[in-house]
């Protein structure tokens, strides 16, 4: 779920590289194994191709949470992110109920409690509301920008756990360190 997506040739794509490395006794039989995941497609999550989606596991969300955990990660219909919203919207024969419920599952199985959970819900939810955010220079002397649609802001803060004067300024600006001395500069509406 955390790393397949819809592409045009496959509605169930791993987005990432995976080593396996088995270890074997000297008799042959399997002692243990070390799976290693690496080169997840980052693009994916701000960008899909024409027919392609972005990972499951944002669908699984918006589709199978409680209306509890849908106030509670201030959930929409996926039509409303823009992240989610780029091209394709269903693939047929899925049951993302089903599946979300699955996912859960397995996380409580492999050691996730449900506070971890919960954390991981609220991330996934603020990458989502993130992707919603809008920008525009400040003046048209001034290259700086400012955010459109600040009414995100309390939303993903509340979200991030972080206070939001902080994040309008990680979101705006960045903090360079030069030889001794600390600059902020602001980000430009084409960074």
């Amino acid at each position: 779920a955390f790393g397949n997506a819809k592409t045009a040739h496959n509605n169930n794509s791993s987005r990432f590289g995976k080593f396996i490395q088995v270890n074997y006794q000297e008799s042959g039989t399997v002692r243990g194994a070390y799976v290693e995941k690496y080169l997840l497609e980052k693009s994916r999550l701000v960008y899909q191709e024409h027919n392609e989606r972005n990972y499951h596991v944002f669908y699984y969300l918006l589709a199978g949470a409680s209306e509890e955990e849908r106030k509670a990660f201030h959930l929409m219909k996926p039509e409303e992110y823009h992240y989610l919203s780029q091209d394709c919207f269903t693939v047929e024969g899925e049951d993302l109920k089903h599946d979300f419920e699955r996912l859960q599952l397995a996380m409580e199985m492999v050691g996730f409690l449900p506070s971890t959970r919960k954390q991981i819900f609220c991330l996934l939810s603020a990458i989502l509301h993130l992707g919603n955010i809008r920008y525009k220079r400040k003046t048209y002397r001034d290259d700086s920008i400012d955010i459109c649609n600040l009414e995100v802001l309390p939303v993903v803060s509340e979200l991030l756990e972080v206070k939001e004067e902080m994040l309008f300024e990680a979101l705006t600006t960045r903090k360079t360190v030069t030889v001794g001395e600390k600059l902020i500069v602001p980000y430009k509406l084409s960074e």
